[in-house]
């Protein structure tokens, strides 16, 4: 499967679309709750409600992390300090000074920062053990976690250490590619193996899901007017095609609209699909090959008695 790329849109005129409907951005308003997001959210808000002191959700690329992300923060508790990478930090001082920062405007604490680096984790333990003076608490959610340094994975589970109550005052949320879980396994995490830990998966979208999730994103795109639509069997070849990777659905949606546009089409079709798998340069299966082959033979044909009539 090739990398994923943003959609290029261009065609929204020409279909009745305010935006378009298929870029891989993250947008929670066109969040689609499959069955793989709905379960990783639900368990998440639960672990998090039961004061589980760290939460690990992976998945492929593609699968929606930083989505998740983005719609977990958005609505989950009012009384908590959220705070949110939009990646994984470049440095554990990075990461402890931000950590220190956002505890220390969550406390009202207007305190300078420590001299020196290695100072910011007893800061941390500090400003950790001052939120028990509050009743306050703290998520820190981390995307991207996979790409985390080892040495920082051994101070986290440092950092969890400092709370002494029965409340763990700071959970962490850390969302990452599968490596992360390699990761967690390693020496350098031993700090964490003491520590009630939930697992959680992002998984593809299954074949069924795929229909409903481009009409869910066709019609938050679409004006009223707009009749554009995806036959079952494009929907059959784009499932083939991206595996349920969402973003991968995203990419080859977007070209097979483009196609559409091209040949000024407005039913997406399977030989659409194709013409955006073969842009896009995808292994297109055997199957949908000959299916589309068999299809236009039978148009050929058609013609061909049409004319001799």
């Amino acid at each position: 499967m090739t990398g994923i790329l943003s959609a290029t849109g261009g065609y929204e005129a020409f279909y009745g679309l305010h935006e378009c409907p298929f870029d891989v951005a993250p947008n929670t308003q066109m969040l689609f709750e499959s069955q793989s997001y709905a379960t990783a959210l639900d368990a998440t808000i639960l672990a998090i409600r039961s004061n589980t002191p760290l939460v690990v959700v992976t998945g492929a690329a593609g699968t929606g992390k930083t989505l998740f992300c983005r719609s977990f923060t958005e609505g989950l508790i009012t009384n908590i300090l959220l705070s949110e990478y939009a990646g994984a930090p470049s440095s554990r001082e990075e990461f402890f000074a931000r950590l220190g920062d956002k505890l220390a405007s969550f406390l009202g604490t207007d305190s300078p920062p420590p001299a020196a680096n290695e100072d910011l984790l007893t800061r941390c333990r500090d400003l950790v053990q001052r939120l028990a003076v509050v009743d306050g608490a703290a998520l820190f959610v981390i995307d991207n976690a996979d790409e985390l340094s080892p040495e920082l994975f051994d101070d986290i589970g440092k950092l969890l250490s400092f709370d002494t109550n029965d409340t763990n005052r700071l959970q962490l949320l850390l969302v990452g590619r599968p490596a992360l879980k390699t990761l967690l396994e390693r020496p350098w995490a031993r700090d964490l193996a003491p520590w009630e830990m939930k697992r959680l998966e992002l998984r593809p979208l299954q074949e069924e899901e795929i229909g409903p999730y481009i009409d869910k994103r066709l019609s938050i795109a679409r004006e009223e007017s707009s009749r554009v639509r995806f036959s079952a069997a494009a929907v059959r070849a784009i499932a083939q095609l991206s595996k349920g990777i969402p973003a991968e659905v995203n990419r080859v949606s977007d070209r097979a609209l483009q196609c559409g546009f091209f040949e000024q089409e407005e039913d997406i079709d399977v030989r659409q699909v194709l013409g955006a798998a073969q842009d896009l340069g995808l292994d297109t299966p055997l199957d949908l090959k000959v299916a589309d082959s068999s299809r236009l033979f039978g148009i050929r044909k058609f013609f061909q008695k049409w004319r001799v009539e």
